[in-house]
């Protein structure tokens, strides 16, 4: 394995890390007080949050 392939493993490792990461800050943190972040997962909190959680977001 080159040092290329280890690099590129390495970076996607860190960035499926730091996306479990944002989703369990989501999820724990943000959803149960019903604050909506920015961004597209703001977005679909509100979504979720008038639905009722019909659109199962």
């Amino acid at each position: 394995m080159t040092a290329s392939q280890r690099y590129f493993i390495a970076r996607i490792f860190l960035l499926t890390l730091g996306a479990l990461t944002s989703a369990t800050g989501v999820l724990i943190f943000l959803l149960p007080h019903q604050i909506a972040p920015s961004g597209v997962s703001g977005v679909g909190v509100i979504l979720n949050s008038f639905s009722d959680g019909l659109l199962n977001l």
